[in-house]
């Protein structure tokens, strides 16, 4: 790549992505090595069947209300530790 304006934006990219044909010659002279990555960060599970719209809803109150009552019973414990000492 030559100092060039049209060139700046390419600046920092992947060698790859820029000259395709350079980078696989490279490679095959050893002075890079092919690295697969996969980025699942974009990736979603597929979508499963639902019973019925309240089934998620019912499952999500279930999960709060289990951790709001380990909370009370953590804090109500924690409380009778403090106040016998």
């Amino acid at each position: 790549m030559a100092n060039r304006d049209e060139y700046i934006g390419q600046i920092g990219q992947f060698f790859g992505m820029i000259d395709p044909i350079l980078m696989v010659n490279l490679v095959n002279m050893s002075l890079f090595t092919l690295n697969k990555t996969y980025d699942y960060q974009s990736v979603c599970d597929p979508k499963r069947e639902s019973k019925g719209s309240a089934a998620g809803l019912r499952s999500v109150y279930v999960v709060s209300y289990i951790s709001q009552r380990h909370t009370h019973i953590h804090t109500h414990r924690h409380q009778r530790t403090i106040n016998t000492d």
